[in-house]
């Protein structure tokens, strides 16, 4: 056999070796993306993160996740932070062994978000910070890196990002451990990563977290307001003096700590 032959043979063997690695990998994504979230996510959020569970059918294009769960930061109680039902992917299946992933769609239904502590300072800020941290310093994993840190910086392109009908659950300390759940309007972020260089797993995170969070709080300061309004009017009506006193003061409080 000739040298020409001999590399001709040899790049052949290497060419079958790739493509042999890719369909695996491909094959095994319920699996690498479970891996990579549990992985991933706690470094990301500083906190625990979970998933029940991942379909992928990329021959499809199809995708869902199950049951993914954010605790809460050091020095919250709830029981979790965000809790999303079920997440529904479109996806481009010509993109998953390419450079970078098309998300044509991706709908979350059944999620949960419970905002504890204030308008200002509360978990889901604190979430946000952390991921944002996380986002700033990590750049393109190195090649020798495992591969669910080189997750994190897999470059995505997601078209339309939708969370819908998300409960929140209100926790807030200017109400006085009145509890109530409301029902956000719909967080649509769209286009995202359609330039070449895509978008990161955790920049799609961040802002997904920070829409998330921004929504929130603009639903529970109109809740908490409304809330301390009719705390004044309550206490008015009652002749209590003192009574009206403090609720003033609780919702101008209130106002000083959402600017």
């Amino acid at each position: 056999m000739n040298k020409k032959k001999l590399i001709l043979l040899i790049g052949g063997g290497l060419l079958v070796l790739l493509l042999a690695a890719a369909f695996v990998a491909v094959l095994n994504l319920d699996r690498i993306v479970k891996t990579g979230v549990e992985s991933v996510g706690p470094r990301l959020t500083r906190t625990t993160v979970s998933l029940d569970g991942v379909s992928i059918r990329p021959f499809r294009g199809f995708g869902e996740i199950k049951g993914l769960e954010i605790g809460n930061p050091a020095g919250y109680e709830g029981e979790f932070a965000i809790r999303l039902g079920n997440a529904h992917l479109d996806l481009d299946p010509g993109s998953l062994t390419a450079e970078k992933v098309v998300i044509e769609s991706m709908l979350i239904e059944g999620a949960e978000v419970i905002l504890e502590g204030g308008l200002k300072d509360n978990n889901l800020t604190a979430i946000q910070k952390n991921v944002a941290e996380f986002s700033g310093t990590q750049e393109a994993a190195p090649a020798d890196e495992p591969a669910d840190q080189q997750g994190a910086s897999k470059k995505l392109e997601v078209r339309q990002f939708r969370i819908a009908g998300a409960k929140v659950h209100l926790r807030l300390s200017a109400m006085a451990g009145r509890n109530v759940t409301l029902i956000a309007p719909d967080i649509v972020l769209s286009d995202l990563g359609t330039g070449p260089e895509g978008i990161t797993v955790a920049e799609l995170v961040q802002r997904a977290i920070k829409q998330l969070t921004d929504e929130v709080i603009l639903l529970a300061g109109r809740e908490a307001a409304k809330a301390g309004t009719e705390a004044l009017k309550d206490a008015a009506e009652k002749g209590a003096g003192e009574a009206v006193n403090q609720a003033a003061e609780g919702l101008k409080n209130l106002f000083q700590k959402k600017q």
